[in-house]
């Protein structure tokens, strides 16, 4: 587990789905105070479209599956059934499809 996993224990739904980045539910106060000494440099709230943005990552970057992204972007918080689709119609239209 990295430094940055390890400040957010606790934080809902806390993952690091790219090295580097960690996403997860709402942080407390003593869990930003903890990344900041981790090293964490910047915090955005992007509710559930970093899981959404992280589809198109997932399968023409890192090759994986559909399915295999899907679950990786609702684990990171991706609730939107309608954000989903875009992104897959997004892959698919880079893919050829």
């Amino acid at each position: 587990m990295s430094q940055l996993l390890d400040a957010i224990d606790g934080v809902p739904n806390a993952c690091e789905p790219i090295h580097g980045i960690v996403t997860g539910g709402q942080p407390t106060l003593e869990h930003l105070a903890a990344l900041k000494r981790a090293g964490g440099e910047v915090v955005i709230d992007l509710g559930n479209r970093v899981g959404v943005a992280l589809i198109p990552y997932f399968m023409l970057e890192q090759g994986m599956e559909e399915e295999d992204a899907v679950t990786a972007a609702m684990r990171v918080g991706m609730r939107s059934a309608e954000l989903m689709a875009q992104a897959l119609e997004y892959v698919r239209s880079r893919q050829g499809i």
